[in-house]
């Protein structure tokens, strides 16, 4: 069958299947599980999405600090470039 695997020994040995179809066997054994699972999924897919947002506005925020330092930094240098032009 594909997407399941049985091996016999001693080390390594059971029977293996694919996340799925794993999850589809769980589901018809206790559909209760399936209705648990799929909430706290949700919930998860939920708080990604959070931090997935709160993520972009910290990376924005530096962005922005960066710009601002480097506008600084070049007002400074504008300055030191103005002031040699005027010793000169």
């Amino acid at each position: 069958m594909v997407g399941i695997i049985s091996r016999a020994g001693r080390y390594g040995a059971g029977t293996f299947a694919h996340v799925e179809i794993a999850l589809s066997f769980a589901y018809w054994l206790e559909p209760e599980f399936q209705v648990y699972f799929l909430k706290e999924f949700n919930r998860l897919k939920k708080e990604e999405a959070t931090l997935i947002e709160n993520g972009r506005k910290w990376a924005f925020e530096k962005l922005l600090r960066g710009a601002e330092e480097f506008t600084a930094v070049a007002k400074f240098g504008l300055e030191e470039v103005l002031r040699k032009d005027e010793e000169e």
